[in-house]
């Protein structure tokens, strides 16, 4: 014997079932997976996130905006560093109504920057909600 196999033993390897046209199988590292029609699917999801994108990133534009309720009191616990400063709670809009956003503390973007809360613009003839942000003294 030659220690090899025998030409009884050898077995031909099954043919691959024939893919459908749009499910086109592909081999990676040994794996087999199927290809995903991304020409549709794709176009799909960019138009759904572009249009997510903005339903999220539009400002609040009001005629004439409502009071803001009351101010809730807090409490500011110990800072975590010397460099982080306070942003206290506030009311701010979101989705046509107010929300309250606890304070917390944050580290400023570069030193002599203080916070400025949010709060209600002018703009042609309306008002628009500008969120809380940092700005340099």
């Amino acid at each position: 014997m030659d220690g090899g196999l025998h030409h009884a033993d050898r077995r031909a390897a099954p043919r691959p079932e024939p893919v459908a046209p749009r499910e086109v199988a592909t081999v990676s590292r040994g794996r087999a997976r199927r290809r995903i029609p991304w020409r549709r699917t794709g176009a799909a999801t960019v138009v759904a996130l572009v249009l997510a994108g903005c339903a999220v990133t539009q400002p609040g534009v009001v005629k004439r905006p409502p009071p803001a309720p009351p101010r809730r009191a807090e409490v500011a616990p110990v800072a975590p560093t010397r460099a982080h400063a306070w942003v206290p709670g506030q009311w701010t809009w979101h989705r046509e109504r107010y929300v309250w956003v606890p304070g917390h503390w944050d580290v400023p973007p570069a030193p002599g920057h203080i916070w400025v809360p949010g709060g209600w613009m002018p703009r042609e003839g309306a008002y628009v909600w500008v969120e809380g942000h940092w700005r340099a003294r």
